[in-house]
């Protein structure tokens, strides 16, 4: 909700007039029987999912009605001409999922309205929105969801007090005549994601006033926006002047999708649980070139999402991005590795952002997800010098899914530090023959990692490998989570040389295994059962279960006997059944 429409609904919620009272039958059953209700006793009504097919004859008589919810009245088609006559007082009115295809000509004598939401309704044709123009007050306006709406009425400029204007998801909307927009000077709150797409852009000015459409400078010359969510798809012709991008950096919140309109349903995929308020940032970039005005937005971003991004080779090529806090990488099949410190070609750089000659500074970033990028091998690549003592130090949760080349994080002779790292998951890594994690690479570098999850890898035989001591590993693991390894011999592995050592897991408390025929032990524990004093569940199929190998130690078998819990793996992480 807006800070309008809240606003409104506070005022309203703390009048206390006398002789005056509040109807609310929301979800009752009043098909036919609103005719002999004394409307004009009313300061609120609700009539929401009421199934409410027509409204009575004649005028509605409510001089003192404040508040009217009829949303989701599905079969409710018609509201008749003169219904809104004796209503000047109404300050909210909701409309919304109801089958009325175009407002009463009546509507434009709510001269106090200030609330007005229309989601998911059908008005396709034009004039049929016409009436809204005369609410001179109204300060919040909801047309999201309407998927037949093709073009904005002008006499949408009219609303000259208008705060907030959510066009979210009008997939349809084609036309949104030009100098609409500029004529909401007071435009705080600006939703169109899923919505208009074909900005007018990068004119001249006395180009833009003989346009069809609005063009972005519009939207960058409204002095009061605080909230932008866009979708561009038009960047051929996107404007070439960079200064007017800074007009981003007044704004507390903003969701920008740039991507070309045959990849919407896609892009809506993918971003699906990506945006929230607690990422007040968001950028989602697809099929297009890296180059140096995508760059500047991305400075400005706390969350991005890049797919299908053609010439991306390295993360390093935007530079340091000091606000990100997520990003998701999606079918970036020209990346070899996440950070580099390689050499661009010169050819590149003339018409890209300035390569980084060491890795980029991303101080803030707590989530990174690598998914379907096919020629990824490794996360790190370059030369040990130029690692800092604390690779990316707010890092929470590295995820890998999908991965036909990746090898390591870490490629050969690298070895940095995680310090906050808690979640690391591998999915559908295929190559990693041998093992996902080496002992010296990781030794002291996960201090915090609380969950491991392995999954779906199907030639791994070694979850951690060449491990000769415990000290540093892992010590604060509490869920090692393992499924569909056929080729899983054991969870670590030793140096070649040496026995494979006895360890300690303090923090363990959790571990599931499924479909992992060939684990045969649990885990190398020093002091027996003293070495796990923390596990509280085993998971996975009894036949398994049955037939681990504890070394004829029956002590510790018995110890970890009641922990055992009898599950079957019913799907895997991306939903397939199992």
């Amino acid at each position: 909700m807006h800070d309008v429409a809240r606003d409104v609904a506070i005022l309203i919620a703390s009048k206390e007039e006398v002789g005056f009272k509040s109807f609310v039958r929301a979800g009752a059953e009043l098909k036919g029987l609103l005719r002999g209700l004394q409307w004009e006793e009313y300061m609120r009504i609700s009539l929401m999912r009421s199934r409410i097919d027509e409204l009575p004859e004649g005028i509605m008589h409510c001089p003192n009605l404040l508040t009217l919810m009829m949303a989701e009245n599905k079969e409710l088609s018609e509201i008749k001409g003169w219904f809104f006559e004796e209503t000047k007082g109404l300050r909210v009115l909701d409309l919304s999922n109801t089958a009325i295809t175009r407002l009463p000509i009546s509507l434009s004598n709510l001269l106090n309205l200030q609330v007005l939401c229309l989601r998911y309704c059908r008005f396709g044709k034009l004039g049929c929105l016409s009436p809204v123009g005369g609410l001179k007050q109204l300060e919040s306006l909801d047309l999201s969801y309407n998927d037949d709406l093709c073009e904005l009425p002008v006499e949408l400029g009219e609303l000259i007090n208008l705060r907030s204007l959510n066009l979210t998801y009008t997939s349809s909307l084609a036309i949104v005549p030009h100098g609409i927009i500029s004529r909401l000077a007071h435009l705080e709150e600006l939703k169109m994601l899923g919505s208009f797409s074909k900005w007018e852009v990068g004119v001249k000015e006395e180009e833009a006033r003989s346009s069809s459409n609005c063009t972005l400078a519009e939207v960058a010359s409204l002095a009061e926006l605080s909230c932008l969510c866009l979708h561009i798809a038009d960047l051929d012709r996107f404007p070439q002047d960079y200064a007017r991008l800074k007009s981003l950096e007044k704004l507390k919140k903003f969701h920008l999708y740039i991507y070309q309109s045959e990849y919407e349903m896609y892009a809506y995929t993918l971003s699906l649980g990506f945006t929230s308020d607690s990422f007040r940032r968001t950028v989602l970039i697809g099929c297009i070139p890296i180059t140096r005005w995508v760059n500047m937005i991305l400075q400005q971003t706390t969350q991005i999402a890049l797919f299908h991004s053609k010439g991306l080779r390295t993360l390093d090529e935007f530079g340091n991005l000091p606000s990100v806090q997520k990003i998701h990488l999606f079918y970036c099949n020209d990346m070899e590795c996440v950070f580099s410190a390689r050499e661009a070609p010169a050819t590149w750089l003339k018409n890209h952002v300035v390569h980084s000659t060491s890795f980029p500074r991303m101080e803030n970033l707590t989530r990174l997800l690598v998914r379907e990028c096919d020629r990824v091998e490794h996360v790190f690549a370059g030369t040990q010098s130029m690692l800092q003592d604390d690779v990316l130090p707010r890092l929470q949760s590295l995820s890998f899914e999908n991965l036909k080349n990746m090898r390591s994080i870490w490629a050969m002779g690298l070895v940095g530090t995680f310090k906050n790292l808690a979640h690391l998951d591998f999915q559908c890594c295929t190559v990693l023959k041998k093992n996902a994690l080496s002992s010296e690479q990781i030794k002291g570098g996960l201090p915090n990692l609380v969950e491991l999850s392995v999954g779906s890898c199907y030639e791994i035989e070694e979850i951690i490998s060449d491990v000769a001591d415990n000290e540093g590993l892992l010590p604060k693991l509490r869920e090692l989570r393992l499924y569909k390894l056929p080729e899983l011999v054991r969870i670590c592995g030793g140096n070649g040389e040496l026995p494979l050592p006895q360890l300690d897991w303090h923090s363990l408390q959790e571990i599931s295994v499924h479909k992992c025929p060939k684990l045969n032990k649990l885990l190398p524990l020093q002091r027996g059962a003293q070495g796990a004093p923390s596990l509280r569940e085993v998971r996975g199929e009894k036949e398994w279960w049955e037939t681990l190998d504890w070394d004829e130690d029956d002590d510790i078998k018995a110890y970890f006997q009641p922990f055992f819990i009898e599950e079957r793996a019913q799907w895997d992480s991306f939903g397939e059944a199992t």
